[in-house]
């Protein structure tokens, strides 16, 4: 049986920061069934993660990748969102490391498309969105 750096709990870890957001939503993988249903909100998506080492290395270094698609019905909403979760991300005191592992550097992140526009007519309320990526490198600890 091979062991493997689990990221689930890194994805946990993130959710958790991102639950004091206030009325936003924070979704798991799959945001709400209807786009108006919570808004503004955040999906919370795993990205391709970097081992240093072999991947079924349970002592790997890792460099948890994890994508925010935060939407909100105006351009001004959803880059408040996205500012807010930059910010709850990108803060030292946030506890981002899960159990058994350590930070090994500071939270980065890229902005993988600005904020757009969704064009699509069947939309009574159009929705905007912004994409960013952030890297949370851990270590064994």
């Amino acid at each position: 049986m091979t062991t493997v750096v689990a990221l689930r709990p890194h994805t946990q870890a993130v959710l958790q920061a991102l639950g004091g957001l206030g009325d936003t939503g924070v979704y798991d993988g799959k945001g709400p069934a209807s786009p108006h249903e919570h808004v503004p909100y955040i999906v919370v998506r795993p990205y391709l993660p970097r081992y240093d080492g072999p991947t079924a290395d349970i002592a790997a270094d890792v460099d948890y990748r994890v994508t925010l698609a935060c939407a909100g019905t105006s351009q001004a909403m959803t880059e408040d969102t996205a500012d807010r979760a930059r910010v709850a991300l990108l803060d030292p005191a946030a506890a981002l490391a899960p159990v058994g592992r350590l930070m090994r550097g500071p939270v980065t992140y890229e902005t993988l498309r600005s904020c757009l526009q969704d064009e699509d007519p069947l939309l009574v309320t159009p929705m905007w969105t912004v994409l960013d990526l952030y890297t949370i490198p851990t270590t064994p600890g």
